[in-house]
């Protein structure tokens, strides 16, 4: 094997030269706690497009969901995800922020079925583990 298909697949399996918004992410906020797992997808003019899963501590509001996740500029970054939840809810997640390093800064928002389940945008940082 050349050096060059070694530093290619030691690249691919680090993240390294990715978008920086691949792996595992945790945060909290207004009683959500929230873990999103992202996996490096496509890049196309700047933006990078990853899919994953999201899941949360609310399994009535929401139970696991398919994440989908862009970053532009490798800096705004926006996670979506939509899942049912043991209170016969759809619920979708959002959150946005600027990813700064192993840190996204930014608000989430869930917005339900079940009028117990919406959260106003709310402040949450989310932590790469």
């Amino acid at each position: 094997m050349n050096n060059k298909w070694i530093v290619c697949l030691a690249l691919a399996l680090t993240g390294c030269g990715g978008s920086g918004l691949g792996g595992t992410w945790k945060g909290e906020a207004a009683g959500w706690s929230v873990t999103v797992v992202l996996d490096e997808a496509t890049e196309q003019s700047g933006t990078s497009y990853l899919t994953g899963t999201v899941s949360t501590n609310k399994s009535a509001c929401f139970r696991d969901g398919t994440a989908a996740a862009t970053l532009v500029n490798g800096k705004s970054a926006q996670i979506l995800s939509t899942a049912s939840g043991t209170a016969s809810s759809t619920t979708v997640v959002d959150i946005t922020g600027e990813l700064s390093g192993n840190t996204i800064v930014g608000y989430l928002e869930a917005t339900s079925t079940a009028a117990e389940c919406d959260t106003d945008r709310t402040a949450i940082t989310l932590t790469r583990q």
